[in-house]
């Protein structure tokens, strides 16, 4: 499948600059929701497991707000000059033109990617809840 281009390229990879700010929130969540459950395991039952998928939860926060910035990145190198980039937006394109030119033009964008491990990253918090709690 080909990468989206024009409007539809710009709206896309401003939706993904957006989205990786909830990858960055679920990583916080997940290394507080890790020290809450590291210290329940210490002072109650010593169950490990909930600390352990929290921790896993959090690093994959961060994969997804990786993820969702490569993406972002990837639609928007070709598209940089396009009316609709926001300037935010474009600044942080120049930045990456200038400190990784050859890195950028070997970014794939992967969509489908980040949404998944932002969703995996959601629920294995939620899991790691609900295991503590049962």
């Amino acid at each position: 499948m080909n990468a989206p281009e024009g409007a539809l390229a710009v709206r896309t990879a401003v939706s993904h600059a957006r989205a990786r700010w909830a990858g960055a929130v679920l990583l916080g969540l997940g290394i507080v929701e890790v020290g809450v459950l590291v210290g329940v395991a210490l002072w109650t039952d010593g169950r490990w497991g909930p600390p352990v998928l929290a921790a896993g939860a959090a690093l994959l926060g961060l994969v997804a707000f990786g993820v969702h910035s490569d993406t972002a990145l990837a639609l928007l190198r070709d598209q940089r000059w396009h009316p609709d980039v926001p300037p935010a937006l474009r600044r942080e394109m120049d930045d990456e033109f200038l400190l990784r030119r050859r890195a950028l033009s070997e970014l794939h964008p992967t969509p489908c990617a980040a949404w998944a491990v932002t969703a995996l990253s959601f629920l294995a918090l939620t899991g790691a809840v609900a295991r503590a709690a049962w």
